[in-house]
């Protein structure tokens, strides 16, 4: 008898299911974005002028003939009652045909671009191009670049946005080190960094760093453009030896309060915490969004001039290695670009620094006189190192309560002039020593429990005064939800 065994295939076939998440899954989540916009927009269209959405059933003939009517008239959405939303930029324009050719050619097998079937619904895109720039629609919001005063506002440590001892702070002044230093993208994968995405190491000089020990597709490296040598930037973050500001001992930090329990990086802080704890953070990751705006949040807590973006800390990177006179391509290996237009759109752009250069010399030009130039920032000034909070569970104590003023008609309580905010405890009634009720008055207040215990009311107030030359406090019991309180103003009974 033979048995013979055999070897599983190495080209096992995964099924269409397997096949179709495949492909849906090649293109960044961005691409997607835009093709799924630029679809919409052409059914939206198809739709409003009374015409079949199923566009995929049409002939080059027809689809050509609506997609000329599209490139004419598209408009972006309105709000509210006004359904007119104005004509689109330039970019979010052609970002509309590029997510709309995408996918007609997947779905279709039509070229829109270079089918010369396509010719007279091109001609009539580029001469919408042309319009929407003469009527002022090609400009581009470029992401602004983190003033030179701002940086150094952030470091100043007259702020608790970069507060190490607490885990908003430290969490914050990680993630700013990490896009800035190492210039990763503001939202980008973020939120799938783990723990090990970041290590410590040591070169040969001695000094300690951070570098992205594990490397991941991003906009500019994904698909087949992607080799083992890519990484998503050479950037490292090298320690400050002494400096309470030092990134790498920061870092460290970090990583060692987070929850055990969590591979994540981002977690969410906790609420409260002890100082001496190691850990400070829920077994809980941050979402997307509250990473993506980090920077905002940031510069509110601050102070700083403008409520700048994530992707703001990038063109800071960018436009400090240029101005700096790094080159062109020692900028690229920093950041990661493959292209060098890319590089140039943010080191082309004139900082505020440049721009007040340019206006001060043509005033001097013409003889104005300019004001003298302030100091040269150099490196951020040291951090200075903020008082930890006290080992409580709370990050900040509460402000201290104010005395209550004496009731109207009731003269000065006798004993220090202000009093110190009590103790939640009984002896916080403890004011002094008081003649014992009189009769009529316990018959009073007998006769407002027994009120109480007959009512069926859920929220009821009763009140009453005893105002003698002695005390003045109101006593007011009120049912809710079967809790009695007693509120007492003045000298009252020892409790």
């Amino acid at each position: 008898m033979i048995c013979v065994t055999m070897a599983s295939s190495r080209c096992t076939n995964i099924g269409e299911e397997a096949m179709t998440d495949l492909l849906d899954k090649k293109d960044s989540k961005s691409t997607a974005k835009t093709i799924k916009k630029g679809q919409k927009a052409f059914r939206d269209y198809l739709s409003e002028n009374g015409i079949d959405t199923n566009f995929e059933l049409l002939g080059k003939s027809d689809l050509n003939e609506h997609l000329r009517n599209f490139y004419a008239c598209i408009k972006k959405k309105g709000k509210g009652a006004n359904t007119d939303g104005g004509l689109y930029k330039i970019n979010a324009f052609t970002n509309l045909k590029y997510g709309l050719a995408r996918f007609i050619k997947s779905s279709m097998g039509y070229d829109i671009v270079d089918d010369v079937a396509f010719e007279s619904s091109g001609q009539v895109y580029k001469a919408m191009l042309k319009k929407l720039a003469r009527e002022g629609y090609g400009g581009t919001n470029h992401m602004v670049s983190i003033s030179e005063e701002d940086l150094a506002l952030l470091f100043s440590g007259t702020h608790h946005a970069f507060d190490v001892n607490t885990p908003v702070g430290l969490q914050q002044k990680v993630w700013f080190d990490i896009v800035f230093y190492l210039c990763r993208r503001g939202q980008e994968n973020q939120r799938n960094m783990k723990k090990a995405t970041y290590q410590v190491s040591t070169d040969a000089s001695g000094r300690d760093f951070v570098y992205q020990a594990i490397s991941e597709a991003d906009k500019n490296h994904s698909g087949s453009r992607i080799r083992p040598e890519d990484t998503t930037g050479e950037s490292r973050i090298y320690e400050l030896p002494g400096n309470p500001a030092c990134p790498v001992r920061a870092f460290e930090k970090f990583v060692s309060k987070l929850n055990p329990d969590l591979d994540d990086l981002w977690q969410r802080p906790l609420e409260q915490f002890v100082t001496e704890s190691t850990c400070w953070y829920y077994r809980m990751p941050i979402s997307i969004g509250n990473l993506a705006g980090f920077m905002t949040k940031i510069s509110k807590s601050a102070g700083l001039s403008v409520a700048y973006t994530n992707h703001c800390i990038r063109s800071t990177h960018i436009s400090i290695l240029d101005e700096n006179d790094f080159s062109v391509g020692q900028i690229m290996r920093s950041t990661g670009h493959k292209s060098e237009s890319s590089i140039k759109s943010y080191a082309n752009r004139l900082s505020d620094k440049k721009k007040r250069k340019i206006s001060d010399a043509l005033s001097t030009a013409v003889g104005l006189e300019t004001p003298k130039p302030a100091a040269a920032l150099g490196a951020p000034p040291p951090m200075l190192a903020l008082p930890a909070p006290p080992a409580v569970a709370a990050v900040y104590a509460p402000p201290a309560v104010a005395a209550l003023p004496a009731p109207p008609g009731v003269g000065a309580l006798p004993g220090p002039s202000a009093l110190v905010p009590a103790p939640m405890f009984p002896d916080a009634f403890d004011f002094q020593d008081i003649a014992p009720f009189s009769p009529t008055e316990m018959n009073d207040i007998d006769g407002i429990l027994r009120d109480l215990s007959n009512t069926s009311t859920t929220n009821t107030h009763n009140t009453m005064d005893i105002n003698t030359e002695n005390r003045a406090f109101n006593f007011m019991p009120s049912i809710n939800n079967c809790n009695i309180s007693f509120n007492f103003y003045g000298p009252g009974p020892r409790m």
